[in-house]
């Protein structure tokens, strides 16, 4: 780990007003790729006195996990991420204090440390903790290194009465989204730096704010230089925070489809934020889908569209037949009791989670580092068999079908933005030798089609969010086209 993460890890700070914690100084930060993790950071200070360690201890769900992420000193970089998704808390210990509350230095991956963490009991000892993670952060910090987005703020809106395209109406429904950055208003008002960033299925926000993708595109100079762009990144209806079956309907939750999302997502950029007109919608895999959509439905709101991972035709193929397998093995599972189960069907969620993993896995790039029979056997062991439990049923149900309304190629020439899509040629969802973007792409009347080739940097289907690798190309589309 480079000591630009070692920083960004010290200096993700959040409140913790009501909790009592003992003896301790918290502060969290979430890293993508998996499972979630616990990790502390302890200083030996003892009070008055500035002859500290500094460590860090992390525990997790999984053993191997946690002898990987053995105690170590933080600051020589020992804390590593594991190849899933982690959740880590850091603690600065200090003895015979509690109830501590932060101010937030940093929410989620923002850095600032500027203003240190004040305990609402303050003793010496906890002082120097405090002062000690602030300085040890900043000391880590490369001289000039600008690398960290601002942090992003949450937001919820709510439609008191939502008409879905089936005519079924849902009062009150809501729908989260994020922003960074700060609008930029023109001469006449209206806000004209807004980017729109729409995610995949299964997705939330926080599919962005990684390393990966934010790291590359929302820092200073990046191309979405959140400095610069205001940047707001939605849950569609179905995923993360905004409404969705697994919040109590189950599966008496009305039947959404992609053309409902987008509007959702409409609603979220122009009635919560009163912003008229977009400076770029993009979107990766379903949000890529919706972004050719955003192009049709509301032709006149956006300067620059990019899609990726997408096809601008209806659903069909193996790529529909794989999302049928996943839906019939979920809802032939006794246990799914149409939908109204007290406990999640394992089974269909154990079949569901193979299948994803397999149209999402990258061929060479999973030889490469599973070159070994014994390490193939682990990591379905360890990591593809516990993907069910990353899914609800119900949830996992609706999204899948909610492509069944999908279908951009009659409307092509329709969009009037320029737009730039772009797949990789070792997508499994969706296979290059199609031809089909090739074929469709000159209906468009400002298109353009990127393959990027099978590199050991492509991820397959999920290269959409490994921003480096595409980033030249979204700079090329921003360069030239501007407000209209």
């Amino acid at each position: 780990m480079n000591a630009v993460r070692v920083a960004r890890l010290l200096g993700l700070l959040a409140r913790f007003p009501d909790d009592e914690i003992h003896d301790g100084l918290y502060a969290v930060a979430r890293f993508s790729d998996g499972v979630k993790a616990r990790a502390r950071a302890a200083a030996a200070v003892a009070d008055g006195d500035r002859d500290g360690t500094f460590g860090a201890h992390v525990q997790t769900r999984r053993r191997d996990q946690a002898r990987a992420l053995r105690e170590a000193p933080v600051f020589e970089g020992a804390l590593e991420r594991t190849p899933q998704r982690l959740s880590v808390t850091l603690a600065l210990r200090a003895n015979g204090h509690d109830h501590v509350a932060c101010n937030d230095v940093g929410r989620y991956y923002g850095f600032r440390h500027d203003r240190p963490c004040v305990p609402k009991k303050t003793g010496s000892a906890l002082r120097w903790a405090a002062f000690l993670l602030a300085w040890v952060t900043a000391a880590m910090l490369p001289a000039g290194a600008q690398q960290i987005w601002p942090a992003p703020l949450d937001g919820t809106y709510t439609v008191p009465q939502f008409r879905f395209g089936d005519g079924e109406t849902l009062r009150d429904l809501r729908l989260h989204y994020v922003t960074l950055g700060k609008p930029h208003r023109s001469a006449a008002g209206h806000v004209d730096n807004a980017v729109l960033v729409l995610h995949g299925t299964g997705g939330d926000t926080n599919q962005f704010l990684r390393e990966i993708y934010a790291g590359v595109l929302f820092v200073p100079g990046g191309a979405l230089d959140a400095t610069k762009y205001f940047i707001i990144i939605t849950d569609g209806i179905g995923h993360g925070k905004s409404a969705k079956p697994s919040d109590g309907m189950r599966a008496q939750f009305p039947r959404y489809g992609y053309r409902d999302m987008v509007a959702a997502q409409h609603s979220v950029v122009a009635d919560a934020l009163h912003v008229d007109h977009l400076r770029l919608v993009t979107g990766t895999s379903m949000g890529g889908m919706h972004t050719w959509l955003w192009g049709e439905m509301y032709p006149a709101m956006m300067d620059a569209l990019m899609p990726l991972a997408s096809l601008p035709v209806q659903i069909s193929g193996r790529n529909r037949i794989w999302r049928d397998m996943i839906v019939d093995a979920l809802r032939s599972d006794p246990a799914y009791a149409k939908g109204d189960y007290q406990t999640e069907p394992a089974e269909g969620l154990r079949a569901a989670g193979d299948l994803l993993w397999i149209f999402g896995s990258a061929p060479l790039y999973n030889q490469s580092q599973l070159p070994t029979q014994d390490a193939a056997d682990a990591y379905y062991r360890d990591h593809v068999r516990t993907l069910a439990s990353h899914y609800d049923a119900n949830d996992l149900i609706y999204q899948l079908e909610a492509s069944r309304d999908y279908n951009p190629q009659p409307a092509l020439g329709t969009i009037v933005a320029p737009l730039v899509a772009i797949n990789s040629a070792d997508d499994q969802i969706n296979p290059p030798e199609l031809g089909i973007v090739d074929r469709e792409i000159g209906k468009v009347k400002h298109g353009r089609f990127v393959l990027l080739p099978i590199t050991e940097r492509t991820r397959g289907h999920g290269t959409h969010t490994h921003a480096e690798i595409w980033q030249s190309y979204l700079r090329e589309l921003l360069t030239t086209t501007g407000a209209r």
